[in-house]
């Protein structure tokens, strides 16, 4: 069954922590020209965890459905193959055959970095459905049980010997 509700958590929390990592990495690597520094960093960051949220809402969802026809047993890889194969779809295509500036520098780095940026965005996608994976409940066994009278300790009641001490019933429990 798909788990919807795990998979736009972990979108989320990936759109978060991705957006603001790439946005410190832009920040650092460029300089401001408009804004003081401050206000800029933290618009950015807030700007890019908004962004993140609703992409990885968007992400998230079709990685919960896509999640068990993606090959690999680790949740990370596979959220970084399903990303690149977005960014194909998504990115890399469309600006391809819409972009006006195709085969300038800007435009491979742009492909470059944004190639990068969905990698990140998958890996942590893949890491917080790893996070957000329900836990197990034990139900309690419907075997009648009884404590033994040597050691203390809970057995199946239709024992006639203890298997921990070796303790032999005369009867059984009913």
């Amino acid at each position: 069954m798909v788990d919807f509700v795990r998979g736009m958590k972990a979108g989320a929390c990936a759109g978060v922590a991705s957006g603001a990592i790439s946005n410190i990495a832009v920040l650092v690597a460029s300089i401001p020209s408009y804004y003081s520094y401050g206000v800029l960093v933290v618009s950015s960051i807030v700007g890019g965890a908004f962004y993140g949220i609703v992409l990885g809402l968007f992400f998230g969802l079709i990685f919960a459905a896509a999640y068990d026809k993606i090959p690999g047993d680790i949740s990370s890889v596979k959220g970084v193959m399903f990303s690149v194969l977005f960014w194909l779809f998504f990115i890399f295509i469309p600006m391809i055959f819409l972009s006006s500036f195709t085969g300038t520098i800007g435009f491979s780095n742009i492909l470059i970095i944004a190639l990068l940026t969905f990698s990140l965005f998958g890996f942590f996608a893949g890491f917080f459905y790893d996070m957000f994976k329900p836990t197990k409940t034990y139900v309690q066994s419907q075997i009648p049980v009884r404590r033994c009278s040597a050691c203390g300790r809970v057995i199946p009641s239709d024992s006639m010997i203890c298997p921990y001490c070796g303790y032999k019933f005369k009867e059984t429990v009913e």
